[in-house]
């Protein structure tokens, strides 16, 4: 878990280096800004932050929180508070970002598939020949 100091930061400066840092990748390709992330996130806290995506956009889906904690592998009690603010409305603004994403059909075709592949744990999708693939 990331350790924040207990030192308080003025409100209105916290929100200048928020507002600037996002700011900042603002324009940037999509090397760049994963170059940015990644020298910004420590790999535990990107994964943190994909989890807790996926969950709003499996929430969204209608699934229940036990899906969420048996597909994203985080505890009941990790589930059960998403779905809470989920409910109150939390990540509203990271659903509609996703929703309203500039991304190309192609980017959100396969955010799509990734999405899919880990709702099915690796499961070949349904269908004729559905097995084909693992049998190869």
């Amino acid at each position: 878990m990331p350790h924040v100091s207990k030192e308080k930061l003025n409100i209105k400066l916290h929100e200048k280096l928020f507002t600037d840092l996002i700011e900042l990748q603002t324009g940037l390709s999509k090397k760049q800004a994963t170059a940015l992330m990644s020298s910004l996130l420590t790999e535990t806290e990107q994964i943190m932050l994909a989890k807790r995506c996926a969950a709003s956009i499996m929430f969204e889906k209608g699934c229940s929180g036990y899906k969420v904690y048996s597909v994203l592998k985080v505890s009941k009690s990790t589930a059960k508070r998403w779905y809470i603010q989920y409910e109150e409305g939390v990540f509203d603004g990271l659903l509609e970002g996703l929703r309203k994403s500039k991304r190309t059909q192609k980017e959100k075709e396969e955010f799509v598939e990734t999405f899919n592949k880990i709702m099915r744990l690796g499961m070949p999708s349904m269908g004729k020949d559905r097995w084909n693939s693992v049998f190869k």
